[in-house]
């Protein structure tokens, strides 16, 4: 799982896609992720289940423009 961001910062896109997949292939728990990034741990079940249903792309936008190579 990727470090927890410093205080006040917010998991990046590609760190929720590590951490999604690390509860998918059973590294860890939801709960023991959400722990260390001190999130709930729905919000970490709804990362994955946005990631499973192909939502993940959001997590890479801000105000609405793409920031992921794929977006411009």
């Amino acid at each position: 799982m990727p470090d927890k961001p410093p205080e006040g910062a917010e998991l990046q896109g590609a760190d929720k896609v590590r951490v999604v997949l690390s509860v998918m292939s059973g590294q860890t728990t939801s709960a023991e992720a959400a722990g260390k990034y001190g999130v709930p741990e729905e919000e970490v079940d709804t990362w994955e289940r946005q990631f499973l249903d192909g939502d993940w792309f959001a997590w890479f936008t801000q105000d609405g423009e793409g920031t992921f190579p794929f977006c411009r």
